[in-house]
């Protein structure tokens, strides 16, 4: 009889058991993924709401003005829910008008996308040649926890999207082509034969030319493998409220009673913000402009390009650079492959680090105090004038000179430069200086040989180096010199020896001063 009561009790618990497991699965199910389909333009376009087809509503209706109030509070009412792991909005077909996205409010719980529907897009979502509007061609305003992701706007607009007033929002994939753009390379030429270049474009940036404006007041914003091509500038931080050809204000009583204007109110600050994983190729003024904004973070990505149109009045290429940094507090600039670019990287008045980049024959770059740079690959340069420098090599142009006020542990090839604990030897990277290996990322060019004096040589700068250097390579106890920490690679080319490096270096300064190609 026990064992009869064992056994019944037994498959009682297996029971219970599936059960428990057939409810928990069930309150699985229950999670629901939302999507709805935006029409754009097109009147052939249906919204789609847990499978059933409705009339179609345009992606202007998320302006929450008119009909679009109600799609956005049916929206944000549907995200309260907590019925929903996330939430999608498709677009599938493009638009000739300018875009107001705002007051969406997604949460943590349930995130909410807005992007284009595979195989349903057939064309940018901003295709003609121009907007009939000087305002962004998107502006996402008082948004949280909302994606922006697969958009192409590749027509020749004015502005780019702008971002105001939003907390944790993401700008994933979206490619900028020809914004705010002008052709400086190829002039016109007169009755007289002599040829002219177009001014520099001097309307503030604000009002003609940013890809991508995140203005003040933003939180936690992230820009994730973007490409911005023929643009006048790329990702623009700001939060100094500059000025752009509005109208003056209305006077407003300062107190009852009294005539007076109000004080403006002081910008809110933006911080928070990542750049990750960007391309900027034929920049006019810079891939990154960062303004009176904190805690920026731009890491990996590539630029090439950037202000190398210096034949054009008026030009100023002090302001041009991959990254400018203006009044900005921590800013870090980490593992970007910058090549061929008027500068890499200026630090005006501002704060942060310089780490674990590529430089390869950019122009010349200044680097003030309070940003610490280390670890970067520095080859073919130009003039660069940086505060404090450890563990960086510089590979220096003929007759190009580097300026350190404070440096340690660096690598000095073809400058005279030195500091404590330098070297003034070849590097020997493991591949080609000048990326002829066939087949082969100039990326990859500059990993440390076997044979590197550079390796080990580096010193601890402080106590967070990151995890991982350039090339993806762990940061351990012993530190090399440059942006590559790996253990050295085999060379892919043959690496000169001493003598032969030093005796090419003698011809070199003799044919530079010269003036010998």
């Amino acid at each position: 009889m026990k064992k009869v009561l064992s056994i019944l009790l037994a498959v009682l618990m297996v029971a219970s058991m599936f059960s428990i497991m057939s409810f928990a699965e069930g309150e699985a199910e229950e999670v629901k993924v939302m999507k709805k389909y935006a029409g754009g333009t097109s009147a052939n376009s249906y919204s789609y709401r847990e499978g059933r087809p409705n009339k179609a509503w345009k992606v202007e209706y998320l302006n929450p003005d008119g009909r679009g109030k109600a799609i956005i509070e049916g929206i944000n009412k549907d995200v309260a829910s907590g019925d929903y792991a996330a939430y999608y909005i498709y677009i599938q077909g493009g638009s000739t008008t300018a875009i107001t996205i705002s007051d969406i409010i997604g949460t943590e719980k349930t995130p909410v996308y807005i992007e284009i529907t595979e195989g349903l897009m057939t064309a940018p979502l901003f295709a003609s040649d121009s907007l009939e509007t000087k305002a962004p061609a998107i502006t996402l305003e008082d948004c949280e926890y909302v994606t922006l992701k697969g958009i192409a706007a590749k027509s020749s607009i004015y502005n780019g999207i702008e971002v105001r007033n939003c907390k944790n929002v993401t700008l994933e994939n979206i490619e900028f082509k020809n914004v705010g753009y002008t052709d400086y390379s190829f002039p016109s030429t007169a009755e007289d034969g002599t040829e002219t270049y177009p001014d520099m474009d001097t309307t503030n940036l604000l009002a003609k030319g940013s890809s991508l404006l995140i203005g003040e007041g933003n939180t936690d914003i992230a820009v994730i493998g973007c490409k911005f091509e023929n643009c006048r500038a790329g990702v623009v931080v700001d939060s100094t409220k500059l000025e752009v050809e509005e109208e003056p204000a209305e006077p407003t009583p300062s107190a009852e009673g009294e005539e007076g204007t109000e004080e403006p109110a002081a910008p809110v600050v933006t911080s928070g913000v990542s750049i990750t994983d960007c391309s900027f190729t034929n920049i006019n003024e810079a891939g990154v402009i960062l303004n009176g904004a904190d805690d920026v973070t731009v890491s990996g990505g590539k630029a090439t390009n950037v202000g190398t149109l210096a034949e054009a009045q008026n030009y100023d290429n002090t302001s041009v650079a991959v990254v400018k940094v203006v009044n900005s507090k921590d800013a870090i600039v980490e593992k970007m492959f910058s090549s061929y670019n008027v500068s890499f990287v200026n630090f005006e008045g501002s704060t942060g680090k310089v780490r674990f980049n590529v430089s390869d024959s950019d122009g010349a770059g200044s680097i003030g105090a309070g940003v610490l740079v280390y670890n970067n690959t520095f080859v073919n340069a130009s003039a660069l004038d940086i505060a404090t420098a450890k563990n960086n090599i510089f590979a220096m142009l003929i007759g190009e000179k580097v300026k350190v006020a404070d440096g340690e542990a660096n690598c000095y090839y073809w400058t005279s430069k030195g500091d404590r604990n330098s070297i003034k030897k070849n590097p020997k990277f493991a591949n080609a200086f000048d990326g002829t290996v066939e087949g082969q990322d100039p990326i990859d060019n500059y990993r440390l040989s076997t044979i590197s004096p550079c390796l080990g040589k580096g010193v601890k700068v402080e106590d967070d180096m990151g995890t991982t250097d350039f090339y993806g390579n762990e940061i351990g106890s012993s530190i090399n010199i440059g942006a590559d920490q790996g253990a050295g690679a085999d060379a892919t080319t043959e690496i000169v020896s001493d003598f032969v490096d030093f005796f090419n270096y003698i011809i070199a300064v003799i044919k530079n001063f010269l003036g010998i190609e």
